[in-house]
């Protein structure tokens, strides 16, 4: 891949107005935000199947407490919190800050997201 600094169009339609793109080998765009490339292009087809098979196999409760550890852009968060919200509480954990980033601008209400490490947090909540 290389650094194309033309505005390009992203496959979606939406423009990525002055801001650098990636383009690959065959054309493809990419912007430069790997948290936002990864919430585009993985989590529609490989994420969040995988997440609702999660989900479904998992048969959450409403009263029932979520922990999403390493939950990167939190497709498997926002699935859970339907099931869960109101009476359940659901929290997203990544030590990555542009994931979580992501994550709260996909997410809706209902939902704590936490920048840490998994082994971190579980011996600092007590979880």
């Amino acid at each position: 891949m290389v650094l194309d600094a033309t505005i390009r169009a992203p496959p979606s339609g939406g423009v990525l107005k002055g801001v650098p793109v990636l383009r690959g080998e065959f054309g493809e765009t990419y912007g430069v935000n790997p948290a936002e490339n990864y919430e585009r292009y993985f989590v529609p087809v490989i994420g969040e199947p995988m997440a609702r098979d999660l989900i479904a196999r998992a048969a959450l409760q409403p009263t029932e407490r979520v922990l999403d550890v390493a939950c990167g852009t939190g497709i498997v968060a926002r699935l859970a919190v339907d099931t869960v919200a109101g009476r359940g509480s659901v929290t997203g954990l990544d030590p990555n800050a542009a994931m979580l980033a992501v994550a709260r601008t996909e997410g809706g209400p209902g939902i704590e997201w936490c920048e840490a490490c998994g082994t971190d947090a579980v011996a600092r909540r007590g979880v």
